[in-house]
């Protein structure tokens, strides 16, 4: 500062740029938009960073596994509930233990791929497990056996956040998985499909 002006200075220290609306005696000199101030001198501002969403959802991935010989049994209409998490990448995708619900956080495509062992079930015929997204049915594998392992790849579209994903028995009967382990698998990938909507 000298006299009744602010002395500036930029990212390459050059002075001799003089603001004269600027008090002496108070020095509330503002800076351009585009610096900082310092010490009374106008600095360059850094380059601003885009800020992060509160996940990094680009890239997410979540994969579970029934291994547990007390949850074998599936209620008509009931979840599957996984009770270990093999892997989570990303903080995309949250699964429940609890409800058996994986909470995708951001609206997007993905892909669900899930394989079960089924030893039977009490009078059907047939097998029917689905994917629900937010409880409505979004896809479904029905088969016309009891026992064996079944399994499918389902691309799904959330198109709001806080997606919930289940996989449910849709058979109309109590089925029982097999005790050789693990009896279900679920994978949940995101997918980048470019110019889809």
């Amino acid at each position: 500062m000298n006299g009744d002006y602010c002395w500036w200075g930029n990212g390459s220290r050059l002075r001799n740029q003089r603001q004269p609306w600027c008090n002496f005696n108070s020095c509330s000199c503002q800076c351009p938009c585009n610096q900082i101030k310092n010490n009374n001198n106008c600095y360059h501002r850094p380059p601003i960073r885009p800020v992060e969403p509160s996940c990094n959802c680009k890239n997410v991935g979540i994969q579970a596994i029934l291994q547990n010989t007390a949850s074998l049994i599936i209620d008509e209409n009931a979840p599957i509930i996984f009770d270990t998490v093999l892997t989570s990448v990303g903080r995309g995708i949250v699964y429940n233990q609890e409800t058996g619900a994986f909470l995708i956080k951001q609206p997007g495509h993905y892909k669900v791929s899930w394989q079960i062992v089924v030893e039977g079930s009490n009078a059907s015929r047939f097998i029917n497990f689905g994917i629900n997204v937010n409880d409505d049915l979004f896809s479904s594998l029905p088969m016309p056996v009891t026992a064996g392992t079944f399994g499918s790849d389902t691309l799904i579209t959330t198109k709001t956040p806080n997606s919930t994903v289940t996989l449910v028995n849709n058979t109309g009967d109590t089925v029982r998985l097999s005790r050789h382990l693990p009896s279900a698998n679920i994978v949940i990938t995101s997918l980048s499909l470019e110019g889809v909507r």
